[in-house]
């Protein structure tokens, strides 16, 4: 059977909190959304173990290069959050000063064992002698399309780009940021079709996948990224605006129209803790808005969960 055919599709009609105007902007709480997806993940191992007691739960691998703080705290909450849900996982962690060969050595023997249902290589690797892109992304690429629980192997990207795995229609892994998005905003019920969309940055990671997502919910997509110039024209005149270009604030209250949704992916700290790419008096004029922490990071881990258990049913 072909992994198209195995996979089971997660449950889009699940309850939905729909947007309302008001004279105080919508919080798009990703803590909610979140704890709504990872609910029906662990009910769905839960079931499946139950049907057939001979099958093992979902097992997460997860390689880390170096000591890098942030990964770290990242890997301890996908390690927490896979556990509460009732899979497994299996750090394995390399120092600093690990050769590429070795890496790439570790990576074969994670994709090649049949106990591993998904595997992630925590980016950015932490290593003496860094990397290039390029190295990076050819180890990356050796992670089978069928173990890829990040979704960036360029043959899921392509089911994606083609429309042929979307979040609603689960086929083949997807980018986990862009996937939480979209599942924060259908949570939400926020209308897409046929709106006015921006994308704040190109990444392969976020604003690449997000902007084909949205074009395949029947938004009207504009991207724009640190060479387009001024794009303060597109966003006055967006319904939804999707900032992840990284950069601390980018987006200002005159760059937007009143009643925008505003979806944050930046993270950045200052000294009153973490904030996002979008200014926090956008939020006075904004219809419903994610906020910096609590909104998409935490779609990000449940959907990297959700990846996993498509991957292992």
């Amino acid at each position: 059977m072909c992994q198209h055919e195995s996979v089971r599709k997660l449950n889009f009609d699940r309850p939905t909190y729909a947007v309302i105007k008001s004279d105080m902007a919508q919080l798009l709480d990703g803590k909610k959304s979140a704890q709504n997806l990872l609910d029906e993940l662990k009910a769905t191992i839960s079931t499946t173990l139950a049907a057939d007691p001979s099958k093992e739960a979902p097992c997460l691998a997860i390689l880390q290069v170096g000591a890098n703080p942030a990964s770290a705290a990242y890997i301890r909450r996908k390690i927490k959050i896979a556990d509460e849900i009732g899979a497994s996982t299996k750090h394995i962690s390399l120092s600093s000063d690990t050769s590429e060969e070795e890496i790439r050595r570790q990576v074969k023997r994670l994709a090649e064992d049949s106990a591993v249902d998904a595997l992630i290589v925590q980016l950015p690797l932490d290593q003496k002698q860094v990397s290039s892109s390029k190295w990076v992304h050819e180890t990356l690429e050796m992670i089978p399309p069928v173990k890829d629980a990040d979704g960036l192997h360029t043959q899921n990207l392509g089911h994606l780009a083609a429309g042929s795995s979307t979040p609603s229609h689960w086929t083949a892994p997807l980018p986990a940021t862009a996937y939480g998005i979209m599942d924060l905003l259908n949570f939400y019920k926020v209308p897409l079709l046929g709106k006015r969309i921006l994308i704040l940055g190109k990444s392969r990671l976020v604003g690449m996948p997000t902007a084909q997502l949205l074009m395949h919910a029947g938004g009207t997509v504009s991207v724009a990224h640190s060479k387009s110039g001024d794009w303060s024209d597109l966003s006055r005149n967006a319904d939804v605006i999707v900032a992840a270009a990284g950069v601390k604030h980018l987006l200002k209250p005159e760059q937007i129209k009143e009643g925008v949704v505003l979806v944050d992916v930046g993270i950045h700290r200052d000294e009153d803790g973490l904030t996002g790419d979008i200014d926090h008096g956008c939020y006075e004029k904004a219809g419903s808005y994610s906020p910096v922490p609590g909104g998409v990071g935490q779609m990000t881990v449940a959907c990297l969960m959700a990846n996993l258990v498509n991957l292992w049913k």
